[in-house]
């Protein structure tokens, strides 16, 4: 199956109302902006992706269809990325193209993907990975397992691979930025919501987690943070911040009281700090900054 086959059954799964699930990107977006977030998932706006976020969207579905190429049993190599980046860029412009200034820009960005691609491909060995799932949909229901909890609608995560080793299995999560620092907040949520996923479908814990990091710098550089399997403690903080968002969406916040203006930075500060007072966080803390 080719690359565009496989965004076009991704491009399939991005639907669905408010009420629909939860995820980790509907999650991070409404702690970030509640004005965004209302305006793209209750008002239905539709927003033009940044030149980044296309490049990151482009990256990963190449980086996905290598590993399925891996999953065949069949070799990638740097010379065959080229054509897959060429057909995942020609789709990706015909259904979500980004707005670029100029031409130059629009070349920058695809030379980008390539370049990102081939660092990855050169510095991982990944004829010796072994991948159980790739761009796997996981949708499961969301229970609090330390009281029982049932909230009544599913939590839905796209992880990026699963890997298998001796000992267990790994979730991996691909970014692509342009420095190597990574957020603390969003970090955890997305690992946490995607082990939660991953152990309600397979029944099983995760070995650990991974964040594979393109950075993109003038030559490209992979960076890989491996943190531990989630712990009680992940879990906690996670479903604390599951019951303030359908709280707040049930007591109609969401379209009355927090969505009609923009947040400031300085709100964005208050929110991360009286997070972090109430689940008894310190700054630096490393049960966030480290997992």
């Amino acid at each position: 199956m080719s690359i565009i086959q496989f965004m076009q059954q991704e491009q399939e799964h991005q639907t669905g109302m408010i009420w629909d699930y939860v995820s980790p990107s509907r999650l991070s977006l409404w702690m970030k902006c509640p004005l965004a977030f209302r305006r793209r998932y209750i008002d239905g706006w539709k927003t033009i992706p940044s030149p980044a976020l296309f490049v990151g969207k482009v990256t990963h579905a190449v980086l996905a269809h290598v590993y399925r190429l891996r999953q065949a049993e069949q070799v990638c190599s740097p010379d065959a990325l080229p054509t897959i980046v060429a057909e995942g860029w020609k789709f990706a412009m015909e259904t979500d193209p980004p707005y670029f200034e100029d031409t130059a820009s629009e070349e920058k960005s695809r030379f980008q993907i390539l370049d990102l691609a081939t660092a990855y491909l050169t510095s991982t060995l990944i004829h010796d990975e072994i991948p159980t799932a790739i761009e796997k949909r996981y949708e499961v229901p969301l229970i609090d397992p330390s009281t029982g909890e049932d909230f009544g609608i599913p939590l839905v995560g796209i992880v990026d691979l699963v890997l298998q080793e001796d000992c267990g299995n790994v979730i991996v999560d691909f970014k692509t930025a342009s420095t190597s620092s990574l957020s603390a907040l969003q970090h955890e949520l997305q690992l946490t919501a995607y082990s939660y996923c991953f152990r309600e479908a397979m029944e099983q814990n995760e070995l650990r987690c991974e964040v594979r990091q393109l950075v993109k710098t003038k030559t490209p550089k992979v960076h890989t943070h491996r943190f531990p399997s989630r712990s009680d403690e992940h879990f906690s903080r996670f479903f604390g911040l599951i019951r303030e968002y359908l709280d707040r969406a049930n007591r109609h916040e969401t379209k009355d009281q927090g969505l009609h203006r923009r947040c400031t930075r300085e709100e964005r500060i208050s929110r991360s700090c009286a997070y972090r007072r109430r689940e008894g966080l310190g700054k630096d803390d490393p049960r966030i900054m480290h997992g």
